[in-house]
């Protein structure tokens, strides 16, 4: 038993009958549809990164508040994940544990200038610590794009 504990943090997975955390990455969803600003910003923590799918990071609270007022001001999100994984290093009920979220999405972005909706696709990578107050909050948010797949 205790080495399939030592080879469960070894490949960042829970150990047999460790918890699932539940994220607040519906939270974050339903944020974003809402375009609830303080409560999207106090998702994350401190030093999160936030990184979109050209690569361009948003490293400080000041620039991830200025990169959600002009996403807010510009469009309106539907966006959906697919089923996806969640890998957790240490125990998920200590602070200081890390789970990372992966998963595909799709989202009709419309854009409100021009009222045109473009339909994106990619995959995201969100890691979220647990703090002292037992929620779990955001240290890395990451974006890929890639090409929707056609519907008939």
């Amino acid at each position: 038993m205790h080495l399939l504990f030592f080879v469960a943090i070894l490949l960042q997975v829970p150990a047999p009958n460790a918890a699932t955390p539940t994220l607040p990455t519906q939270q974050w969803i339903q944020d974003m549809q809402t375009k609830n600003l303080d409560d999207v910003l106090a998702l994350y923590t401190p030093d999160a990164v936030f990184v979109d799918p050209e690569g361009h990071q948003f490293a400080t609270p000041d620039a991830l508040r200025k990169l959600y007022i002009q996403v807010f001001a510009t469009y309106d999100s539907d966006l959906s994940r697919g089923k996806g994984t969640i890998a957790i290093q240490g125990n998920p009920e200590v602070p200081g544990a890390i789970a990372v979220e992966s998963a595909e999405f799709t989202e009709n972005l419309r854009t409100r200038a021009t009222n045109t909706t473009a339909k994106l696709c990619g995959d995201y990578r969100f890691t979220y610590i647990l703090q002292q107050n037992g929620h779990w909050l955001i240290s890395r948010m990451e974006w890929t794009s890639k090409a929707c797949p056609a519907t008939n």
